[in-house]
Order: structure tokens, then C-alpha cells, then sequence
């Protein structure tokens, strides 16, 4: 879902929520949040649910109609608070998790932000040096008719394919941006980054301990609202934002429907061994979501701290690779006007 549509879909809880809490039937509070969307795109969501419900049909089973809006866990979480007659605080609840996950979410972004936006200045930089001075000192060198050395004619005929096909060089930097988007989409190929970025060196901690955070809030959400350990399983699988997360949960949530015990079930590709244990230690005493709740607040801390040491990291790998390249093309440009100088003398 895009990020405009996630926001917009988070105020209509939202509003949906406070008009619960005043105690206004689902329908009337609908008609209210449609009046709020006056003129926007979900418009005519809030409107079609509204008619459903109108019909005979729960919130539940007409909030399902949209499940490019509506995730299968909030449908689900409207499903027990139907059930149960407690659908504010469950939704209140739902709410509160999304909040956390947005926090998580936004401080994994963070440690791409500050180096991705130098990388690119870099690369500019470079772009920009390929594109300008190194035809300048190609015709400089050209008039002394000496031969330069490898390395840099490599460079400078780098620089002239770059200025000869520029076109077509923003052409297929364009082309592979959208097919990286379009790839994206695809549940294989989903698996296949998700697999490649948790097990990154540096940043894959962050995307560990993101998944991890996310999957144990979700649980405990659901555990907590009387949903069944597997189908909670499985929702918080989903609920992860890691593709490889949901395979592993359907399969704890398979081996729990089968009769095995949750903690025998667990997969260590979800959490650590230390973590597996308190969960069992959890499941044999009957505090299940309070270990839950100990092992979430625990990973938090941990990703908080994490967080500046991955930024360090990051920036010291990139000041590296890129000291390297501009070092090189430097080394390469200045290199024959040396060679030059020394025959002159």
C-alpha cells in the first residue's frame, strides 16, 4: 500500500475510534468519518462499507471487501472485537501497535537516509568530474604526444562512452529502477531481498531486531485479545514486514494446530535461541504475554543502542569506498602530468 494510503487509512481508524468512544453506532459513525473525506478518493470506501453494514452484514466482513486498505490483522482484530462487544478498546489497541510499528519502522529508514544521501552527492561529484575535467586533461595530454599509462586511458575512455551515450545511459539507470520496483511486488523475489538485507553485515541487525519487534508486539496483541495461539502465529507472521517471517510462522502455526507445544514449535529464524527459551520458560508457567511484553521491551532497547553504532559503521564503510574511488580517479589524472614533468626536466 502506498504511504499515502496507509496515512489516509490510519485517520479513518482513527476517527472511527473516537466516534466508538462516544458511543455512536458503527453506521452513524461511518456516516460521520465520510462526512470528514468530503471530496477524497475514500469517499466512496467509507461509503460502500457503510451500505454493507446498512444491509446486514459486520464490520468485519465489510471492511474485508478492501484488503488493499485493510490489513488481515485489523480485520481480524474487528472480528474478535465484534465477537467479544469490546471493538473500541480492540481497535484502540490495534491502533497503539501500528504507532509502534511506524516508530520501527521510521528508525530503520533512518540509517539509510544520512548514507544513501551522500552516496548519491558522490556519485554526482564523480559523475560530474568524468563528464567535465577529465576532457580538458584528455586534450591536454593529447598535445604532448606522450603515451599515458593504463589506468588512466581506462578512465578517460570511461569518461568518453559516458559522454557519447548519456542518453542512454539515464535510459537504462531509468529502466532499472522500474523493473526493481515491478520485481518488488513479487512475493519470490520479496523473500530473495528481505533474505539478502537481514543477513547484510552492519545494517542486517536492524532489520533483525525490526522483524523481531514487530512480530512479538503483534503476538502479544492478539494473544491478549483471545485470538488462537496459531491463527495469532500466523498474523503476526504477516504482520511482520518480513517475507521470510511469514513462512516460518505459517509453520509454527501448522505444527501448533497439529498438537505440538508453542514452544517446541517455535522456529529459531524468528528469535534468538536466548529469546526461544524465555518464550518456553513463558509457556510452561502461563505468562506467555508477559514474556512476550519482557522480550519486546528488551529488543527495543537493544535496537535503540544499536541504531548510532550501524550509523558509525555505514558512514566509515562508505568515507572508505568512496576515498577509494575519488583517490583512484585522481591518482589517474595526475599520474601522467607527473610522468610529463619528469621527461621535461
Amino acid at each position: 500500500m502506498k504511504e499515502k494510503n496507509v496515512s489516509t487509512v490510519q485517520f479513518f481508524q482513527k476517527m472511527l475510534l473516537s466516534f466508538m468512544k462516544m458511543e455512536y453506532p458503527v453506521v452513524k459513525g461511518l456516516v460521520g468519518a465520510e462526512g470528514i473525506f468530503k471530496g477524497h478518493f475514500f469517499k466512496k470506501v467509507i461509503y460502500d462499507i457503510q451500505q454493507k453494514i446498512a444491509s446486514g452484514n459486520t464490520l468485519a466482513n465489510s471492511l474485508s471487501e478492501y484488503p488493499e486498505y485493510f490489513s488481515p490483522l485489523f480485520l481480524k482484530m474487528v472480528e474478535v472485537g465484534e465477537h467479544s462487544g469490546t471493538l473500541p478498546s480492540i481497535i484502540e489497541h490495534y491502533l497503539n501497535i501500528s504507532e509502534t510499528t511506524n516508530q520501527i519502522n521510521r528508525k530503520v529508514k533512518n540509517l539509510f537516509i544520512q548514507p544513501v544521501a551522500t552516496l548519491i552527492v558522490s556519485i554526482l561529484v564523480i559523475f560530474i568530474a568524468l563528464m567535465t575535467a577529465y576532457p580538458a586533461f584528455e586534450m591536454l595530454y593529447s598535445n604532448f604526444g606522450q603515451d599515458i599509462p593504463l589506468s588512466s586511458r581506462i578512465i578517460m575512455y570511461v569518461a568518453q562512452t559516458l559522454r557519447e551515450n548519456i542518453e542512454s545511459c539515464i535510459v537504462v539507470v531509468a529502466v532499472l529502477i522500474i523493473t526493481l520496483g515491478l520485481l518488488r511486488r513479487k512475493q519470490g523475489f520479496r523473500k530473495l531481498s528481505d533474505r539478502i538485507l537481514y543477513h547484510l553485515p552492519i545494517i542486517g541487525k536492524g532489520y533483525q531486531l525490526a522483524a523481531q519487534i514487530r512480530w512479538t508486539e503483534v503476538l502479544k496483541l492478539l494473544l491478549k485479545s483471545n485470538v488462537g495461539l496459531s491463527e495469532a502465529v500466523r498474523l503476526a507472521g504477516q504482520a511482520s514486514g518480513y517475507v521470510n517471517y511469514e513462512h516460518y510462522s505459517t509453520k509454527v502455526a501448522e505444527n501448533i494446530q497439529k498438537g505440538e507445544p508453542f514452544g517446541a514449535s517455535i522456529d529459531r529464524k524468528i528469535l534468538p535461541k536466548s529469546m526461544n527459551d524465555l518464550l518456553i520458560a513463558g509457556e510452561e508457567k502461563g505468562v506467555l504475554i508477559e514474556e512476550l511484553e519482557n522480550i519486546s521491551t528488551f529488543m527495543k532497547i537493544e535496537l535503540d543502542a544499536s541504531i548510532p553504532e550501524i550509523l558509525t559503521k555505514i558512514q566509515l564503510v562508505l568515507t572508505l569506498i568512496i576515498g577509494f574511488i575519488i583517490g583512484t580517479l585522481l591518482f589517474s589524472l595526475y599520474m601522467p602530468l607527473l610522468q610529463i614533468s619528469h621527461l621535461t626536466i
